[in-house]
């Protein structure tokens, strides 16, 4: 996890989030547990909200923020999440959501300043093929910045016929 001064990230599992500016507008937040029914693979409707906070120092760089979704069951492993391409990258890296970003340092901002920058991430409709639990991992230019966990488990859905 990072240290004093440098870059963080907060994250929520949500069941809808939008990034407007500097603002994180957010519905049904904190889900923890997702109830599937039927057989696998069990479609989920979720979507990842994340505050990045940007230190004065790290601003007007390029840095790089990648999203993992581990299942964290008897067998450990990572999910894919970004299914685009990515036989260039070596094969720990694949499944990933990787992105780039520079974030600039406005002129009329007072030196040391933090920032911070909203960012989100919709999976709706993500196909799981376990019950069980799970996180998302944030990283952060190659540093772990936070973790969001989940669990995904089954329910029975009962027939109610008319008239009873």
């Amino acid at each position: 996890m990072p240290g004093p001064g440098e870059m963080t990230a907060k994250a929520l599992i949500c069941e809808y989030a939008e990034a407007i500016g500097t603002k994180l507008y957010v519905c049904g937040g904190n889900v923890t547990d997702i109830a599937v029914v039927g057989e696998p693979p069990y479609p989920v409707h979720v979507a990842l909200a994340v505050v990045l906070q940007i230190p004065w120092h790290a601003t007007d760089q390029q840095h790089e923020l990648h999203v993992e979704l581990i299942f964290d069951g008897p067998r450990p492993r990572r999910v894919p999440i970004n299914y685009r391409p990515q036989d260039h990258l070596p094969e720990g890296e694949r499944g990933m959501i990787r992105t780039a970003f520079h974030f600039g340092r406005p002129a009329e901002l007072p030196p040391g300043s933090d920032l911070v920058m909203p960012v989100v991430f919709p999976l709706y409709g993500k196909p799981l093929d376990d019950v069980g639990p799970y996180y998302f991992s944030f990283w952060l230019d190659g540093i772990e910045v936070d973790r969001v966990s989940f669990r995904v488990r089954p329910v029975e859905m009962e027939m109610v016929t008319a008239g009873q």
